[in-house]
């Protein structure tokens, strides 16, 4: 009887483990950027399918979509940002709820904690959350821009963040610094959460960082090239991430590289992992590639640009992906392609998958769309007629605003050098499958009703403090060195 009593608590004790971890974050269809806190992309829904693909609805922000992927809440609201300095949130039918104004371009992919907040970066240098009727409940300002990593909301509401003043953020989810650890250079993926806690994160310097819990640094390995992409982590802890060096990296949990796969361009783009630990990630080649959990080659399919967005993975093995030719693509599990669809600027931002067969993009020609796979008997393509209800300014004193002068309780810097070389294992043949012949077009062109104000780029060299160099436009702070004009150099995720 003592053994039972003794199993029936440490059963007890480990689900309620499991429900407290998980409560932390909403329990909608996409609740952050690439779905859950591995950075999977792997959704428990189906997405569009190969026929009667439809618009559902489209909504035009004031300025372009650049990288923000949606998410999406168990209300059935949708949440993104865009670079006219606002997190929108959308209703299911694609009118407007909100939207929140921030002092910068929010570029960042936004998070939904499980008590309703959510959680975005700005090139203001803010960490932002704010409640689910669109006020401000707190912000956490940095010394750099938030632009494109984007929050990961892991154990115990804790929320990180990497931002270009060298440094991994952990918040509370009161908003109070609970530690941050300092790199080389700049931070411009999001973190990703393994499986036994560890936080691992990409970085401009050319490595890929594993810290643990608290902070404190648990391994390294250095990529030839800037690591610019999200770290993918399986369930054994395997870490996948791209570099500049146009390889992806296979890492196991101690740091020791299993493989990496050549591809003939750099790699931007988040991987993803679906069923049977089968990757997915695009490349500067103009190729989104399926590998094998053991690096060899499934299938590969050409585009007609660079595959940058972070890849979504429906529940029936169907992928989906952005192209910077404009489109958005949708293949089987096979490769085989089943379609595509066209926006009118590049499609950077990573799509989400609802639980109604709909799957959510931005585009930088500005526009939120909504797509699905059966025709409706009575579609509809809302435009916004109403403002936004909520734009709350800067100007607001946020409840708190903690910043870095506060001594970091860890700064730990690396100073250990990774023992393993880099050596390609394979290298990608050509297998070209037929180029798009489905493409749809949006047939509603929603006049956005929220004026741009001063979102046009209008350039000058405008050194802040520091020697990180960056340089100011009208809508927040982009380039880093003279020269590097905003979007100009980079397609990230």
């Amino acid at each position: 009887m003592a053994v039972k009593r003794h199993v029936a608590v440490m059963l007890v004790m480990f689900f309620s483990f499991v429900f407290n971890s998980n409560a932390q974050l909403d329990s909608g269809p996409w609740p952050m950027f690439h779905h859950d806190a591995r950075h999977t992309g792997l959704s428990q829904h189906q997405g569009p399918l190969a026929s009667g693909l439809a618009l559902k609805w489209t909504y035009a922000t004031g300025y372009e979509i650049y990288q923000s992927s949606p998410a999406i809440g168990t209300a059935g609201k949708i949440y993104t940002g865009s670079s006219d300095n606002r997190l929108y949130s959308i209703n299911s039918d694609g009118s407007l709820s909100w939207s929140y104004v921030s002092g910068g371009s929010v570029r960042s992919s936004p998070a939904i904690g499980s008590d309703g907040r959510i959680y975005t970066g700005s090139s203001d240098n803010r960490l932002y959350s704010i409640n689910s009727d669109g006020s401000l409940s707190w912000s956490y300002r940095t010394l750099g821009p938030l632009d494109y990593s984007s929050p990961t909301i892991g154990a115990e509401g804790r929320v990180y963040l990497g931002s270009w003043d060298h440094r991994l953020y952990s918040l509370n989810s009161n908003g109070s610094l609970s530690w941050t650890y300092a790199f080389q250079d700049y931070i411009y993926g999001s973190p990703a959460i393994g499986p036994d806690g560890t936080v691992c994160t990409a970085c401009r310097d050319n490595t890929i960082y594993n810290l643990n819990s608290a902070g404190s640094l648990f391994w390294t390995y250095i990529t030839g090239g800037d690591a610019n992409s999200s770290p993918a982590i399986a369930e054994n802890g395997t870490v996948y991430a791209g570099s500049r060096d146009n390889r992806l990296y296979s890492i196991n949990s101690k740091g020791s590289l299993l493989w990496s796969y050549e591809t003939g361009g750099t790699v931007e783009c988040s991987p993803a992992i679906g069923s049977g630990g089968i990757i997915y990630v695009g490349s500067r080649d103009n190729r989104f590639y399926s590998l094998n959990s053991n690096c060899s080659l499934l299938w590969s399919y050409v585009g007609g640009e660079d595959f940058d967005s972070a890849p979504a993975i429906g529940s029936d093995g169907s992928v989906y992906a952005g192209n910077n030719d404009n489109r958005l693509y949708g293949f089987s599990f096979d490769g085989s392609f089943m379609w595509s669809y066209a926006t009118a600027n590049r499609v950077q931002s990573g799509p989400a998958i609802g639980d109604d067969i709909t799957i959510y993009f931005g585009s930088k020609d500005n526009r939120l769309y909504a797509i699905l796979s059966n025709t409706p008997t009575n579609a509809t393509t809302n435009t916004p007629t109403q403002t936004p209800t909520i734009t709350n300014t800067p100007t607001q004193t946020p409840t708190i605003t903690n910043t870095p002068t506060q001594t970091p309780t860890i700064t730990n810097t690396p100073t250990q050098t990774p023992t393993i070389t880099n050596t390609p294992t394979a290298t990608p043949t050509s297998t070209v499958t037929p180029t798009p012949t489905i493409t749809p077009t949006a047939t509603v062109t929603p006049t956005p009703l929220i004026s741009a104000v001063n979102f046009q780029p209008d350039w000058a060299p405008t050194p802040s403090s520091g020697t990180l160099g960056f340089y100011k436009d009208s809508g927040g702070i982009y380039g880093t060195h003279p020269g590097m004009l905003g979007d100009k150099d980079y397609g990230w995720r």
